[in-house]
């Protein structure tokens, strides 16, 4: 294999997973899940920064496929959608695939869930007041519950 770009082929890769939380990097290459897929993976602790959402931009212009990993919450799916549709501080949409866990994944699993008692008030700051229906259907705009999930 020759190098590509400047990258050594051993970092060569035609898929890339970006995952929400740090740490993942160790278990998915000790699981040889990395290798099988020919993928290479960054994390990036919570909501990517421009720096991340360039390199995406980068390896999206080389064919070079992205993946989202991210949590079953409001932290994750926003994580998501500030990649896939841009935000204030990188507003260029990119072209990700979105693999994170999903409500209908949760149910699937666990018949019975439990909504713990969390208070989503300064996430939920973050978003209008129609976006904060949509997305807490049992909650009003500032994170009081009103139902079950």
């Amino acid at each position: 294999m020759r190098t590509v770009y400047g990258i050594p082929p051993e970092l060569q890769y035609n898929k890339v997973l970006f995952v929400e939380k740090r740490g993942f990097n160790t278990m998915l290459n000790e699981s040889g899940t990395l290798d099988r897929f020919n993928m290479g993976v960054v994390g990036t602790q919570g909501y990517a920064p421009r720096a991340a959402k360039k390199l995406m931009e980068y390896l999206i212009n080389r064919g070079i496929s992205v993946y989202i990993l991210h949590d079953c919450d409001l932290f994750g799916y926003n994580i998501h959608e500030r990649i896939a549709e841009g935000s204030d501080t990188y507003p260029m949409p990119l072209q990700v695939t979105d693999i994170g866990l999903k409500v209908d994944d949760v149910k699937n699993k666990l018949p019975e869930l439990t909504l713990l008692n969390r208070d989503f008030s300064e996430t939920l700051e973050q978003f209008t007041p129609d976006e904060a229906r949509v997305v807490m259907p049992c909650s009003n705009v500032y994170g009081r519950r009103r139902g079950r999930v």
